[in-house]
């Protein structure tokens, strides 16, 4: 078996909701221009779409095609895995609160409800979305932590392929 295929699995698991991710963060930029209190989460969110990424182009060219690459591209790497790990870190914390104790959202729930009267949706229904979109999350989150070291474990490993720059 080849050594990578699990790089290579986890890293295109990753994709679709990096991707999302990217989307969301896309049109959240224009949101926090009036709330300036959400550009941090949203460049947090955005880092970890820059790491997988840059761990994509790093897989194409220095491991697939022995193509050499700039060490900035290392370097942008790694800060972008770094940044992704507390990304990780908050959505599994987050996860798992709200995984075992359902109840600790609920009121926000019903709060959001009640001010979007019409929406069809019942509070248990919502529940069961905010559950989903957080088991989805985690899983996420633990495929990005692993991806991440197996990304730093290449990057040693392949340090030959970068070049600095001049």
């Amino acid at each position: 078996m080849n050594p990578l295929l699990p790089y290579r699995i986890i890293g295109f698991l990753l994709f679709p909701v990096t991707a999302l991710i990217g989307i969301f963060v896309t049109l959240a930029v224009f949101i926090a221009l009036a709330n300036p209190a959400m550009l941090l989460p949203i460049a947090i969110a955005a880092t970890v779409v820059m790491y997988v990424i840059g761990s994509f182009i790093f897989l194409q060219k220095a491991i697939d095609r022995n193509q050499v690459c700039k060490s900035g591209l290392r370097d942008f790497i790694r800060v972008n895995a770094i940044v992704s790990i507390v990304f990780c870190f908050f959505c599994i914390n987050s996860g798992i609160a709200m995984i075992s104790n359902p109840e600790l959202i609920r009121p926000a729930i019903k709060q959001m409800l009640e001010q979007q009267p019409g929406t069809g949706v019942s509070e248990d229904q919502m529940l069961r979305i905010v559950k989903g979109f957080m088991y989805v999350l985690s899983v996420f989150s633990i495929l990005l932590v692993v991806h991440i070291f197996y990304t730093f474990r290449l990057l040693k490993q392949y340090q030959h392929m970068f070049v600095e720059k001049k």
